[in-house]
């Protein structure tokens, strides 16, 4: 497998249309945010893999077999991994286009015990928000939404760090993306961003600092960001673990209703591993 340059990358494109996740591998692709792409050629690629340096990687297209597999490990083995524990993290995420990717991974992944767990996605109604959106109470007193925007960041390192875990530059995000929060004071208590976005999608993130959970802050957050995103013109994407329960009911809150589990693997390690590359 060769890397693929920038300017090549929209040749990958038709083979993550596949990808159960709508926005990571395609915010790589369209340069929006950091990763690395692989493809057994670069012109009318039939394989590809796609990482994240946050250690999210995905395989696209048909699963590689023989030389084709061995190349992919190597890959995997000698570069995704290295470059993402150079940026500190330690915890992999593996997604892949359909279930022939399954029989090559015992060989893609040799010398690793990945779990099989789930990633859960949701359709977005658009009406449906309207509709929830209109009866939406106010902030409560001494609370106040506010835009995740240029002003609000000078004043939230905090923010700006969440920003910078997924995001290249704050310039990025504010060009590519966008976010809502709710404050009490001077303090951020409930954020909802996008870490990843592509030209027609917003990824969601969302949390709510413990003590303030279970006071509908969450939510005004959660819809304050959707509404954001769709006056620019984007569909918010939400997908959580198929476990998180209060993400599934806060999509579910907004409209938004649950479309499939889809399954992953998940490793870690910690150090680097002396694996079989050949």
């Amino acid at each position: 497998m060769i890397e693929i340059e920038f300017s090549h990358c929209l040749a990958v494109e038709p083979l993550v249309a596949s990808l159960d996740q709508a926005v990571l591998p395609r915010a790589v692709i369209e340069g929006t945010t950091a990763g690395w792409v692989f493809a057994d050629a670069r012109e009318d690629p039939g394989c590809a893999l796609i990482g994240l340096p946050c250690g999210y990687f995905f395989g696209a297209g048909r699963a590689p077999e023989g030389a084709a597999l061995t190349a992919a490990r190597r890959v995997v083995n000698g570069i995704l991994v290295p470059r993402s524990q150079a940026g500190g993290n330690f915890g992999f995420l593996f997604s892949f286009s359909g279930p022939d990717w399954i029989a090559s991974l015992p060989q893609l992944l040799l010398g690793r015990s990945p779990f099989h767990i789930f990633r859960r996605t949701f359709d977005f109604g658009p009406v449906r928000f309207g509709e929830i959106e209109r009866e939406l109470p106010p902030p409560p007193e001494g609370f106040a939404v506010r835009e995740i925007d240029g002003a609000l960041l000078a004043e939230q390192p905090g923010l700006v760090e969440e920003v910078l875990g997924t995001w290249p530059s704050v310039h990025g995000f504010l060009k590519n993306g966008c976010g809502a929060a709710v404050l009490r004071g001077g303090e951020v208590v409930s954020a909802c961003l996008s870490p990843f976005a592509t030209r027609e999608k917003m990824e969601i993130s969302a949390n709510t600092t413990e003590g303030y959970q279970r006071r509908g802050l969450g939510r005004l957050a959660a819809a304050a960001f959707v509404r954001r995103c769709l006056e620019r013109g984007k569909t918010p994407t939400w997908e959580c673990f198929w476990d998180n329960a209060a993400s599934t009911a806060l999509a579910q809150s907004l409209g938004y209703t649950l479309k499939r589990d889809y399954p992953i693997f998940y490793w870690e390690e910690k150090e680097a591993a002396a694996h079989n590359v050949g």
